[in-house]
């Protein structure tokens, strides 16, 4: 199919009411090549494109679909190769070039929504692992309430970045992603000591994921060091915490993946592997704890040692792809990560810098003025007026506040970190 075909057939599946006949229709254009490369580009949350608002078509003599050009284009800009000013005009040039049908499939492929009412998950139920999803197991708020069984483990939360590792000790691969599939390159000078472990029993041996936090040195640092393409983070450590094996990552499981064992037999496995504090791969202590004031003595203890909070595991609990209560965390301060929409100019000494970052907090926009250091006010305003916003824009950042307001904003919200760990198109 060409990209006016492709189109037509997006409209088709937006205008089925029921999931399973979305998934049918899918699934019936499976063997086409460019309409599966179409939801790759337009689903795969770690491939963003930097451009805010595609610009409209400008009927021209030339009325083509999609070739080669345009997936050029769309891969430079996923790479950041063309930004700012020069991505604006480019992709202005190739919607020119397109007929009508195919230009807007191309803005809804750059803005991340088909509008057809279907996910990543609906078109991996079609075509098994078309769309990369890596999603892993996230932690609720503490509640004392949910705390069903004593004793509980708590680990220290770690100020990094969640890392998989996935091990393929047949085929000699370690390879490191984000929370949602982004590859990391910078941690593969990691990978000989992965592949040294000691063995493991049974299938495991060949073919299993580490979970874990990777500290190279603060989380500013951390985040800069993977960013990084060509550049080892040779000081990075890579705490892990739990072990699976990989087609955990394949399975979807809402009860858990019980082939995986509890969360206590999965350390007991951790424990065969790997040390507590040494070598650049390390175990995640945890401590044995029988009380709600237990949790919080450690707490204090690890927010004394600079450390961000706590984890508290429930040892009987499986390893669920989502959010659960099984696994709950404690941290020092109501945070919430929100995409950037805007950025304004400061005034009296920072006039000339960065006055704040305009985010948004379940509809509302909040402008975020604090935070910020003098170099960071100078660095990110100059790159905003540089790009035109495209280094700024859309990136999700950490705000931490005191409350939220009857209007439904943030009181005292202070920029704390970028978030680009975790995918683009996440909402508060």
């Amino acid at each position: 199919m060409n990209s006016r075909e492709i189109f037509k057939v997006i409209e088709q599946i937006a205008a089925t009411p029921g999931k399973n006949d979305k998934e049918a229709i899918i699934k019936s254009h499976a063997a086409d090549n460019e309409f599966t490369r179409v939801l790759i580009y337009a689903l795969d949350a770690n491939r963003t494109f930097g451009i805010a608002d595609v610009p409209e078509r400008q009927p021209g003599p030339i009325s083509a679909v999609f070739d080669n050009s345009t997936w050029l284009l769309l891969d430079q800009l996923a790479d950041r190769l063309v930004a700012g000013r020069s991505a604006r005009v480019m992709v202005q040039e190739q919607m020119d070039d397109l007929d009508d049908l195919s230009a807007e499939l191309l803005k809804r492929i750059i803005t991340k929504d088909l509008r057809a009412g279907f996910t990543e998950s609906t078109v991996n139920k079609a075509v098994a692992g078309l769309v990369p999803s890596f999603d892993c197991m996230l932690a609720h708020g503490f509640e004392a309430k949910r705390v069903k069984h004593w004793p509980v483990a708590v680990e220290p939360k770690l100020d990094g970045i969640r890392v998989l590792c996935f091990v393929n000790r047949t085929a000699g691969t370690a390879r490191f992603y984000s929370r949602n599939g982004k590859e990391f390159t910078s941690f593969d000078h990691l990978k000989p000591a992965v592949l040294d472990l000691p063995a493991l029993p049974g299938d495991l041996n060949d073919s299993f994921v580490l979970d874990g936090e990777v500290v190279s040195g603060t989380f500013n640092a951390t985040v800069s060091s993977v960013r990084k393409k060509k550049v080892a983070a040779i000081d990075a450590i890579f705490h892990v915490f739990d072990i699976l094996p990989t087609a955990c990552f394949y399975a979807d499981s809402k009860k858990g993946y019980e082939p995986a064992g509890t969360y206590a037999e999965r350390v007991a496995l951790l424990d065969r592997v790997l040390a507590v504090g040494a070598g650049p791969i390390r175990r995640v202590p945890f401590h044995l704890v029988t009380s709600e004031e237990q949790i919080h003595a450690l707490y204090a203890q690890f927010q004394a040692e600079g450390l961000e909070g706590v984890i508290v595991k429930n040892l009987e609990g499986l390893y669920h792809r989502r959010r659960n209560h099984s696994w709950m965390k404690i941290k020092a301060e109501a945070s919430v990560d929100v995409p950037v929409v805007g950025a304004f100019e400061g005034t009296g000494k920072y006039v000339g810098m960065l006055g704040g970052l305009t985010v948004v907090f379940k509809g509302v926009k909040v402008n975020v003025g604090g935070g910020f250091l003098d170099e960071q006010r100078k660095e990110f305003w100059s790159a905003y007026q540089d790009d035109s916003g495209s280094s700024l824009l859309n990136r999700l950042v950490e705000v931490v506040y005191h409350e939220i307001t009857p209007d439904g904003s943030l009181r005292h919200p202070r920029f704390k970190r970028f978030r680009d760990d975790k995918p683009a198109s996440l909402t508060a």
